[in-house]
């Protein structure tokens, strides 16, 4: 056989044998996602190997083209932020810029592909099965937009995400293609079990976590947007219940119950805005909605306390090591984001006045900070630090607040809104110094386009 063709047969061979044809550096950049960029967008997120663990995050990124993509560019973002940051000009950082921006590009192009086959036959089963692939992949622009972007191109993205969250229930799930099973697991009806099979498993823990990440943005969006949170209507239906699949506690730490008084209290601010605006002197139903809300934290903190948990106080300042921690890391997630949404309650309902209410919401919270909490939970508590942290009274506490926005891990180079946090939390200690009657509303004005993640 001539040389050519046995090289040119030895090249099919070879192409024969490959599973899946990714480069060298498309392989390095998917790895950088998964052990390093993932873990920092949900750093809570811990799932059952009986589950399959993150088989289903890799399935997903190689079975879509603009979702792989998306992917690489978030990653290489990363590495470029993380590498060589402090020579602007360097041929590599030039390179891994360039190489970004050609994923982006593919992605958005294959994105355009995949609507257009989409429209074309939602009826067809497997092409309706794009539809939970199409919510993974706008997620995942929102992340990349948010971090890379200076303004609120990601909020374009968030607001197509809550439309296709919509249409899920307007159209029954039609036009998600999921398994029967599958859709019988996700309306409720039974649980997810190990006998479903891979496919149906693989099914519900993708949307489970993204129907429930596009929950959770909608609803931490709400709090520096001040309004109520854009799927509130649907939150009886899917978080409200004990028996609710999705758990926002597996993707983001905290507990269904006090996300859903964060978004009640989003939901209040927005309310009385509008009543304000329209020049009502008494704000019919505030304290009765206050009063609601409150009963319902107070209700988690006692439950808290059955169980076992001591809230501490503010008087020991050693930060407790990893190894003395006696909570669960959900429990103290939980529990933070439960004085978060009490002093937020406050700051909606009176603004920055009457702090002496507060006492024990900040005494408890400073202490969790100082003795309960390890460092690397702080990345799960950006939005309680923010809200605990704009109240801080003596100096002690905004010195603590000064020292975690602005070192790891909360600094990231993933990151770069965070430090953005600081400065506003300056601001705001300075105008209660200097302004009376300094309202909630007020202090938004300095966080705009911001997501407290």
């Amino acid at each position: 056989m001539p040389r050519g063709e046995s090289s040119a047969a030895s090249e099919n061979l070879n192409d024969d044998m490959v599973l899946f044809p990714i480069s060298a550096d498309e392989s390095a950049s998917l790895m950088h996602y998964l052990d390093n960029v993932f873990p920092l967008q949900y750093p809570m997120y811990r799932p059952s190997t009986l589950m399959g663990g993150r088989g289903w995050l890799l399935a997903l990124l190689l079975r879509m083209k603009p979702l792989y993509h998306a992917t690489l560019a978030v990653s290489l973002y990363h590495r470029r932020k993380i590498n060589i940051t402090d020579i602007v000009h360097h041929p590599c950082r030039v390179a891994v810029l360039v190489e970004q921006e050609k994923h982006l590009e593919i992605c958005l192009t294959e994105f355009q592909k995949v609507l257009r086959s989409a429209n074309k036959c939602l009826k067809n089963i497997s092409c309706a099965k794009l539809g939970y692939r199409i919510i993974a992949l706008v997620v995942q622009l929102i992340f990349f937009e948010f971090f890379t972007g200076q303004g609120s191109e990601w909020k374009i993205h968030l607001r197509a995400a809550t439309n296709a969250y919509e249409r899920r229930f307007r159209d029954g799930l039609v036009d998600f293609g999921l398994d029967p099973r599958s859709k019988t697991i996700m309306c409720g009806s039974r649980l997810l079990s190990e006998d479903d099979g891979a496919e149906v498993m693989e099914e519900v823990m993708i949307f489970k976590f993204f129907t429930g990440t596009i929950i959770w943005l909608d609803i931490i969006s709400s709090i520096t947007a001040g309004t109520a949170p854009l799927l509130m209507v649907y939150h009886l239906r899917d978080i409200a219940s004990n028996s609710s699949q999705i758990r926002l506690d597996e993707i983001m730490g905290c507990k269904n119950r006090i996300m859903l008084q964060i978004a009640h209290i989003a939901a209040l601010h927005e309310h009385k805005t509008k009543v304000q605006q329209e020049g009502h002197l008494v704000n019919t139903g505030l304290e009765e909605a206050v009063s609601d809300i409150r009963r319902e934290i107070q209700s988690a903190f006692t439950q808290a306390a059955s169980e076992g948990f001591s809230f501490p106080d503010s008087s020991n300042t050693g930060m407790t090591s990893n190894s003395t921690l006696a909570l669960d890391s959900c429990t103290l997630v939980t529990h933070m984001f439960s004085r978060m949404a009490s002093i937020y309650l406050h700051l909606v309902a009176y603004g920055f006045q009457k702090l002496e209410l507060l006492d024990t919401d900040i005494c408890t919270a400073m202490g969790m900070l100082y003795t309960q909490v390890p460092s690397h939970l702080l990345r799960s508590m950006v939005c309680p630090l923010y809200v605990i942290g704009s109240v801080a009274r003596q100096e002690e506490e905004r010195v603590f607040f000064r020292n975690v926005f602005s070192s790891p891990p909360l600094q990231d180079p993933l990151f770069e809104h965070r430090a953005k946090i600081l400065p506003a939390l300056e601001e705001i200690w300075r105008r209660r110094q200097y302004t009376n009657g300094l309202t909630w509303g007020d202090s938004l004005e300095l966080v705009p386009n911001l997501l407290l993640l």
